[in-house]
């Protein structure tokens, strides 16, 4: 599916229309209609989606604990947590791999083939097969023979897409299909956080991974829309907001740990952090909405 701009008008302003207009392009699989945003418009777009992204989010992930506690899942297990609790394990180095390296790997492979360009799903491609094997065989053993393995591999299905013209045949389909399959498999590789996850914890995996799900459709919007950088912007400021909520975690809920009266100060600014963000995310939805009816209202 290919791509068309469309000139400005005051109902495209509106962030709805916007994801209005995608959901008809997608749906009547017609090129994805693009506008000729400014920078500082794009910009403010995207601290828009992810400010109302946050407050959703938040009001989410507040009824974790309940979930946990019906399941009896000891919530210290997600992979987060525990980088977080292990005392030998940089918080720097946590900092770079959730809110740099993370963002930009994850959009590169779930982002970046939603535009249709060859060499932009063969990049997804490539690194989605290339992790998924090479995971797979590092677990045997030799890292380099893994690694030559995974290429080999690679190659082979590279060459079979080519010579069958799959790539030409997923984008001429219907890309809709691709689009929410993005969504789906971003959404629930991150039931992958959860460390010796019971049958019950996958059960209410749909709920654990809403807020990712959610994600997945903000930066894809993003992706599609205003282009990749946005997208990844976006994924690091919300994966850094979220890391400072998961650095100065509420202390009670961590009661084999001890605490310094720092710890408490530090948490009680996450909090407030937290606070300031839902209450701009919901602050932005109503009035993005009282634009949106406003201008229905005027047609």
């Amino acid at each position: 599916m290919d791509q068309k701009t469309t000139k400005l008008n005051n109902k495209t302003i509106n962030i709805i229309n916007q994801f209005i207009q995608l959901w008809n392009d997608l749906k009547n699989n017609t090129p994805i209609t693009k506008y000729k945003y400014s920078i500082k418009s794009k910009i403010l777009f995207t601290l828009q989606l992810l400010s109302i992204e946050i407050a959703i989010t938040y009001i989410i992930v507040l009824i974790f604990p309940l979930l946990f506690s019906i399941i009896k899942y000891d919530d210290s297990n997600h992979a987060i947590t525990k980088a977080l609790d292990d005392q030998n394990y940089s918080k720097w180095i946590l900092f770079v791999e959730a809110v740099i390296i993370g963002p930009i790997i994850e959009e590169l492979v779930f982002r970046l083939g939603l535009v249709n360009k060859r060499i932009n799903f063969q990049i997804s491609f490539i690194l989605v097969f290339f992790f998924c094997i090479y995971d797979s065989l590092a677990k045997l053993g030799n890292v380099g023979i893994s690694f030559g393995i995974s290429i080999l591999i690679l190659s082979i299905i590279l060459i079979f897409l080519h010579k069958m013209k799959l790539i030409e045949r997923i984008y001429s389909y219907n890309i809709c299909i691709l689009y929410f399959a993005s969504i789906i498999i971003f959404g629930f590789i991150h039931t992958t956080n959860y460390e010796n996850a019971t049958i019950w914890v996958y059960l209410i995996s749909p709920i654990l991974v809403l807020p990712q799900l959610i994600g997945g459709v903000t930066l894809l919007f993003l992706r599609v829309k205003y282009g990749l950088i946005y997208a990844i912007a976006s994924h690091m400021m919300y994966n850094g907001i979220g890391l400072i909520g998961e650095l100065y975690y509420p202390p009670s809920t961590k009661p084999n740990v001890q605490y310094t009266e720092l710890d408490y100060k530090n948490y009680a600014i996450a909090e407030n952090i937290g606070n300031f963000f839902v209450i701009l995310g919901f602050t932005v939805l109503i009035i993005t909405y009282i634009n949106y009816r406003t201008q229905q209202q005027s047609e």
